[in-house]
């Protein structure tokens, strides 16, 4: 069986974890480092999988980049949401069509809405173009493990659908 997680906004590789594993978050203490806050109650245990010199190169535009070289606070976050029961009929449209694509056949498992932000000198905003890829990592829940399955996410972006490969922590 072939599951489909469906990941809304933001550029991201995904990486996929069994359910018994937990998310650590890591805060940066030292100066002129990019801060990774990402809550621990995010669904999933969404966090971030970059280390804080990747995070800078990736989310940071270059003024960022020379505030946070000058001494600025930089906090990156990942917010990650099950929309399973609230998601848009065009999404749902837009992911149905990606996986007929596919030459496999796969099933839907969950809808999550994936954001990613930043805070610079407690400056919030959402980002939405990066530098390169985010990686995140997700708890694969209990009931969408099994053996001899493959998963599959398709990211919906400024209203475009990707189906990203992702990878399986073990």
């Amino acid at each position: 069986m072939k599951y489909i997680a469906f990941a809304k906004d933001s550029q991201f590789d995904i990486a996929l974890k069994k359910a018994d594993e937990t998310q650590t978050t890591s805060e940066a203490s030292t100066e002129n480092t990019v801060q990774d806050v990402t809550p621990s109650t995010n669904d999933f245990n969404g966090g971030l999988a970059n280390n804080a010199s990747d995070l800078a190169t990736l989310v940071l535009t270059e003024e960022e980049a020379a505030d946070l070289a000058n001494g600025a606070s930089v906090k990156v976050w990942v917010a990650v949401e099950d929309i399973s029961d609230n998601v848009s009929s065009s999404d749902k449209a837009s992911v149905e069509a990606a996986i007929q694509n596919l030459s496999a056949s796969y099933t839907v498992g969950k809808y999550l809405d994936l954001d990613l932000f930043k805070a610079v000198n407690d400056t919030q905003t959402q980002i939405t173009r990066t530098n390169g890829k985010v990686s995140i990592t997700l708890t694969l829940p209990e009931d969408l493990q099994g053996d001899n399955r493959t998963y599959k996410v398709v990211r919906i972006h400024e209203e475009a659908a990707t189906v990203l490969d992702i990878q399986i922590l073990t």
